[in-house]
């Protein structure tokens, strides 16, 4: 997927076609039309309604900026471990309680957020 199929109401929150944004969207899942966006670098899902996350954003393995924090995810996936390239993480705000060990795939994670 390139940048000009992103749906049309999404469009104005992408940015350098590499940043997308979408927070307090109240969205409760992962919009299926971003599994196939691998052009995406940072991905912005905060302050939404999320209480999973698909197993294909594991396949966006060029992300190195994921904010999922003000959602009400209870677990975090093992798949995050997938996202190598991750330099920033902020899962701040959930209601997980545990992190997955995979996490410790992440070496160049240089910033992650776990408050609240």
């Amino acid at each position: 997927m390139c940048p000009s199929e992103v749906p049309s109401q999404f469009r104005s929150r992408l940015k350098d076609g590499t940043r997308l944004s979408l927070a307090h969207e109240t969205l409760v899942s992962v919009p299926e039309w971003l599994r196939n966006f691998t052009a995406v670098k940072v991905l912005d899902l905060s302050y939404n309604r999320l209480t999973g996350l698909p197993t294909w954003l594991g396949n966006l393995t060029g992300l190195t900026e994921l904010r999922l924090n003000g959602n009400q995810l209870t677990t975090l996936p093992e798949f995050l471990g997938n996202l190598t390239a991750l330099k920033s993480l902020d899962i701040a705000n959930t209601r997980a309680t545990e992190l997955p060990e995979s996490l410790g795939n992440l070496t160049a994670l240089t910033w992650l957020s776990l408050d609240g």
